[in-house]
């Protein structure tokens, strides 16, 4: 069991959000936030040995050229791709194959200035 403490106005929203995404209980909203958050960072831990990885990117157009050169530098890691564009933004998702230079390519994309999403899980 954890006690949280949160200002009233993330409560208001958390609440929110998990009664539109109908969750029975604020207890099993919590739990799937917890989920979500261990996986979400689970892919760093996973990069110290070869496994495989999906990558999520959003970024502006704009920025392309930033985002192409981390990935062309990294290519060996990159066993597909898949590109696509929404009115002036990029969207990219790519399967990685890997260790720690997984987690130095994350770095790379992550410390670019436009990126808006770079998730990465195992």
């Amino acid at each position: 069991m954890i006690s949280v403490s949160l200002p009233a106005k993330d409560l208001k929203a958390f609440e929110g959000v998990a009664s539109e995404m109908r969750y029975p209980s604020r207890s099993d909203a919590v739990r799937d936030a917890i989920h979500k958050f261990v996986q979400d960072h689970a892919w760093f831990h996973a990069a110290e040995h070869r496994s495989h990885f999906l990558l999520s990117l959003v970024y502006p157009e704009g920025s392309k050229h930033a985002v192409l050169d981390v990935l062309h530098r990294h290519g060996g890691a990159i066993h597909s791709s898949a590109h696509t564009h929404f009115d002036s933004t990029c969207a990219d998702q790519l399967v990685l194959v890997g260790g720690p230079e997984v987690g130095d390519f994350v770095k790379e994309l992550t410390a670019i200035r436009d990126v808006r999403l770079c998730n990465c899980i195992v």
